[in-house]
């Protein structure tokens, strides 16, 4: 129930977190993009370079188009896009333990955790990111948290968990997909 309520709060522009917190709003917000530096897999058979490749393509897409990707619509507000972070986290994670067999404890994350991880140029203002938790080749979805925090102290200010359908022609347009349909969502 929380979850819904949670969900359904992000859609109207309202934080939970911000009014039992008191954490105020922020005028400044900056996309950091897609965080895949902790994802698992089921069914993924590429290889972990071509995985980086598309994870960094995809991060790509929210600068190459902008109106398609456009992620205001998630904070009802006029974000900036900084890619650069989320495109050195990538790069430089671990993979060796992405790919699982079956969806199990396995797959779970901290989302605190990986956002207090966080290399920053920004000091001020709220983040927002999506973190990959599954990408699901036989169920031809994906599993993400749209978290929104406060840069300076890298407070969680709300987490939305998401499953969004994937498709279409190329490694990362299939996976861009899901991306897509999370922004899709929050137009609605």
């Amino acid at each position: 129930m929380k979850r819904i309520l949670i969900a359904v709060a992000l859609l109207l522009g309202v934080c939970p977190a911000q009014a039992q917190t008191g954490v105020a709003a922020s005028d400044k917000i900056i996309m950091y993009g897609v965080d895949y530096s902790r994802v698992k897999t089921i069914g993924v058979t590429e290889s972990e370079s071509a995985l980086v490749e598309a994870f960094v393509g995809i991060n790509e897409l929210l600068l190459s188009q902008p109106e398609k990707y456009d992620c205001s619509p998630l904070v009802r507000k006029p974000l900036t896009v900084d890619i650069g972070p989320m495109c050195r986290r990538i790069r430089h994670a671990d993979y060796s333990a992405m790919k699982l067999y079956r969806q199990d404890s396995d797959c779970l994350l901290d989302v605190a955790e990986i956002v207090a991880d966080y290399l920053l140029p920004d000091t001020e203002g709220h983040g927002l990111v999506f973190i990959a938790q599954l990408l699901d080749k036989g169920y031809r979805s994906a599993i993400y948290h749209v978290v929104e925090f406060d840069i300076a102290t890298r407070e969680v200010i709300s987490d939305w968990k998401v499953e969004t359908p994937a498709g279409g022609f190329g490694l990362r347009n299939y996976w861009a997909n899901t991306v897509y349909q999370i922004i899709c969502k929050a137009r609605q």
